[in-house]
């Protein structure tokens, strides 16, 4: 009995790790999705007349751009985050049932 609470305790600070390692991954692979906006930003403003000066034309293009490619980052770090954790319980739960059941 006491080695179950010691493997749920150890499920518990594994699953607090796991919500903001995933969090931030998923959160990460959200905000790279802009990524082509940055580029093409870069390309835009080498291109034109005065590649100093934040011209008009690109900001506003990198500005519909890049918010539209990241606005669901939120979701998937929430996804990344959250959801393998019960996966993994339930597979975990359901190994330490099928041990027992042989065990009998």
């Amino acid at each position: 009995m006491m080695r179950l609470k010691t493997w749920r305790r150890a499920g518990v600070i594994l699953s607090i790790v796991w919500l903001l390692v995933g969090g931030y991954w998923g959160n990460s692979a959200g905000l790279h999705r802009g990524d082509f906006a940055v580029k093409q930003f870069a390309v835009c403003m080498e291109n034109s007349g005065t590649p100093g000066n934040a011209s008009g034309v690109c900001l506003d293009q990198f500005d519909k751009d890049y918010a539209e490619a990241i606005k669901d980052h939120w979701r998937n770090a929430l996804i990344a985050g959250i959801v393998p954790i019960p996966v993994v319980w339930l597979l975990v739960y359901g190994l330490i049932g099928l041990v027992r059941r042989r065990r009998l």
